[in-house]
């Protein structure tokens, strides 16, 4: 994972990430409000062995047996008499799970923790267990004759304070879990996410090229200035370079190529008014080359979306427009469905060669028709909207082209052209890089 992959999945899915803070913040908050507040109260204890003379031996005595003088504050002994002192009717148990003691290092004192509801009553509950160790605790270490002595050097007062965590501080790890979740869920959705959303997404999934962003007419027909031709010649618009389908043709290594081969575009029943876009702009374009150019409709939708092109005319030569087949054409076999066989035939019927470049709006295996054309293509040039394709459908398109022996000669993304020509590019498009975008200008 690189670092550009980490902050492109930060500045495209931004919104989990402030969601994962407001939602971590407010949960924190939310949960520090319920749970039952606890105060903690502390009293230390000094122990010594005043029956031995000496100083240092008495020391030495007591701090040998720390961890075994510590343990005796949980006793059954000395927490019940602690209860009694306490005047509470709560068990010994309780009140053990209620007190921690811990050895100050180096030292004979002990320090009790209280835990309790109310913050008198922490004080209460270290008070007595200090209290009733130092009466039971001698005798539980030499009952016949007690060396032990336990003083009460710091009684526990009553804390201001519960023991939890600020507000402050529950919302700031709170916010960061938040955070860290938001982020996760960013970078796996920039992963593993249904919808290929930009032009990258599209390249990985359909694992090719994406030649270029067409804007796709909303509505039918077009006027003189949305011909390929006028296209080429169509200035710079802020600061993005003009495009034509004429640059999309020969980007994708069509031009040059002569009186042939044939340039013949198939538009598939899916998403046909984008694929057909593409399409019919490129066999215009082929048209206006001086090559030959067979349009395939595949079905009566296709038909109707190429036939919405038709007043896209090559101003250079009028009268060599791209020939329409239709689907009354090939659609000869069982079922109306062509085969490969069928659509040799057809190529042979219209005189021209067979080398194929297939304008094909995916998921391929919707449609019979075109994967029979695919089958016997040597390229494919794959449209597919920018917003909104599934990054299994590109997946499965290109694994299909691939099984039929041809390759994909790139893909052209669409976008639906709703402002007219002097649109720039969408912002929220969020390109990670910036083909040329052509089509409607």
């Amino acid at each position: 994972m690189t670092s550009a992959f980490f902050f492109s999945a930060i500045r495209r899915y931004w919104y989990l990430l402030i969601a994962g803070l407001m939602i971590g913040a407010f949960a924190s908050v939310a949960v520090g409000s319920v749970v039952p507040k606890t105060y903690d109260a502390t009293a230390q204890i000094l122990l010594s062995a005043p029956k031995v003379t000496d100083p240092t031996d008495s020391s030495l005595y007591v701090r040998d047996r720390m961890p075994t003088y510590a343990e005796f504050i949980e006793s059954e002994s000395v927490l019940a008499n602690a209860r009694s002192l306490m005047g509470t009717d709560e068990s010994t148990a309780f009140l053990a799970s209620h007190i921690d003691a811990r050895v100050e290092v180096s030292t004979v004192l002990i320090t009790i923790t209280a835990s309790w509801s109310d913050p008198q009553g922490a004080a209460d509950l270290a008070n007595a267990v200090a209290r009733s160790y130092a009466e039971v605790a001698p005798r539980l270490d030499n009952r016949d004759d007690p060396i032990l002595r336990s003083d009460t050097v710091e009684a526990a007062v009553a804390p201001n304070a519960d023991a939890g965590l600020s507000p402050m501080a529950l919302m700031t790890i709170g916010s960061t879990a938040g955070l860290t979740a938001g982020l996760i869920a960013a970078l796996l959705w920039r992963i593993y996410g249904p919808y290929a959303r930009t032009i990258e997404d599209i390249g990985e999934s359909a694992d090719a090229e994406v030649l270029a962003v067409v804007s796709v007419p909303l509505g039918r027909g077009a006027h003189s200035a949305d011909s390929p031709a006028s296209r080429h010649s169509s200035p710079r618009k802020r600061g993005r370079a003009g495009g034509s389908f004429a640059a999309l043709y020969s980007g994708a290594g069509l031009a040059g190529q002569g009186a042939g081969p044939r340039l013949v575009v198939v538009v598939s029943t899916v998403d046909g008014a984008h694929a057909a876009t593409v399409g019919w702009g490129l066999a215009a374009t082929s048209a206006a080359s001086g090559q030959r150019c067979l349009l395939v409709a595949v079905d009566a939708a296709a038909r109707t979306a190429l036939e919405s092109h038709a007043g896209w005319t090559p101003a250079a030569k009028p009268g060599n427009v791209p020939q329409l087949l239709t689907s009354d054409a090939f659609n000869t076999a069982e079922g109306g469905v062509t085969t490969v066989d069928g659509v040799n035939m057809l190529l042979r019927s219209a005189a021209g060669s067979k080398d194929l470049v297939v304008i094909a709006a995916p998921p391929l295996d919707a449609d019979a028709n075109t994967r029979a054309f695919v089958q016997i293509a040597g390229q494919t040039l794959l449209a597919t909207p920018l917003r909104g394709s599934r990054r299994e459908t590109l997946r499965t398109a290109a694994q299909l082209i691939g099984q039929a022996g041809a390759s994909i000669l790139g893909v052209v993304a669409t976008i639906p052209d709703v402002s007219g020509p002097q649109a720039a590019l969408p912002a929220e498009v969020g390109l990670e890089s910036e083909p040329e975008r052509i089509g409607a200008r």
